[in-house]
């Protein structure tokens, strides 16, 4: 469940010491392909070179990680058929905190980073955006904080601030 690009690498690297022709080596990095990207390949034509099937390959894994990434898009921002709970006065409310955001990334970046498997929001190498520590911890600050109206007091009716 690695991404292409990994894969590719590691096979390169392994196919220095062997002394496989061009097709020989296609087959056995096919091989090493999980099913949903050989099932995309067989849209393609049949590759001539090594790098062709892995040019191929991480074509097909990209669409597949964008696909995923749409789908949860669409998941996520689905519109929710209950009705908004209704607020009392003792009700939580969410802090209204500003926060300096990261500016977007160009077309080419963001490219740059799926077709490498970073995360999209800090870059790391070690993680995907969905389990970014970064924004996760920025996440749970804007969570956590939360504020209650003002009460008065039980002893001497002084309402807080």
């Amino acid at each position: 469940m690695r991404p292409i690009s990994v894969y590719a690498s590691e096979f390169r690297q392994l196919a220095c010491d062997v002394q496989w022709d061009g097709q020989a080596l296609c087959d056995h990095f096919r091989r090493g392909l999980r099913s949903e990207i050989k099932n995309l390949l067989l849209n393609f034509p049949e590759p001539t070179s090594l790098s062709q099937a892995i040019t191929q390959a991480v074509s097909c894994d990209n669409r597949l990680f964008e696909l995923r990434q749409e789908e949860r898009a669409t998941s996520r921002w689905k519109p929710s058929s209950r009705s908004p709970p209704s607020s009392s006065y003792d009700d939580p409310v969410l802090m209204q905190i500003d926060r300096a955001r990261a500016p977007p990334l160009t077309e080419g970046e963001r490219r740059y980073r799926r077709t490498n498997r970073l995360c999209l929001y800090c870059g790391a190498s070690t993680h995907l955006i969905r389990f970014c520590p970064i924004k996760n911890n920025q996440r749970q600050i804007s969570t956590n904080n939360t504020t209650r109206r003002p009460q008065q007091r039980e002893n001497d009716g002084v309402q807080l601030q």
